[in-house]
């Protein structure tokens, strides 16, 4: 009998604390949590507004390799990605990615703190922070916005680009064109550079 007892009263106590907390979370402006310690709110995984919608799925750590008529074209590594199947695409995050030739060798490689992959027409997207580095030439390539078009294999952009070369030659300007491995680059608009003397 005295443990049927207990057994009550810690069953009691336990509805009387949430109860309490109940309470203090209809009374208090704030969340409950305020009122024990002051702490912030934690962030929520996902907040949605009404310019996205729920994705259909959300992976984690994941590698993608692209391939063409056996060939490996394009691996791409991210962190997070969110896929939403009405419009064929996969938004990323903490992108890393490598291109290859069709011997399979590096011809760049390169990161973006976002991206966005789709299954047909423009391949991959970049952008915020887009590094392309080439393994060719040691050029380096940055920009705010970056697109990758499987069927010409080249680089696109409206943005303002800076390239550099592995002995400080430097040419930037808006809106570009080039290959993959940065060996043909067109700048289209506003161009300026520093040449270092030989």
């Amino acid at each position: 009998m005295r443990y049927g007892r207990r057994y009550r009263v810690e069953g009691g106590i336990r509805v009387m604390f949430f109860a309490l907390l109940l309470s203090l979370s209809i009374v208090t402006p704030g969340p409950c949590f305020e009122a024990f310690g002051g702490g912030e709110r934690p962030a929520a995984e996902e907040e949605f507004t009404e310019e996205t919608s729920v994705p259909d799925y959300i992976l984690y750590e994941v590698v993608h390799h692209h391939y063409e008529n056996g060939s490996r074209k394009v691996k791409i590594l991210f962190d997070k990605g969110r896929y939403f199947s009405n419009g064929s695409e996969l938004l990323v995050e903490k992108c890393r990615f490598v291109y290859y030739d069709r011997k399979g060798d590096v011809i760049s490689s390169g990161s973006s703190n976002r991206a966005r992959l789709f299954e047909e027409g423009t391949q991959l997207v970049a952008e915020e922070n887009v590094i392309v580095i080439s393994e060719e030439n040691g050029g380096r390539l940055d920009t705010e916005y970056l697109e990758w078009h499987e069927d010409t294999n080249q680089f696109t952009t409206d943005r303002f680009v800076t390239i550099t070369q592995k002995n400080g030659d430097m040419i930037s300007g808006i809106g570009m064109v080039a290959d993959i491995g940065l060996k043909k680059v067109t700048i289209k608009r506003d161009v300026k550079g520093s040449f270092r003397e030989k």
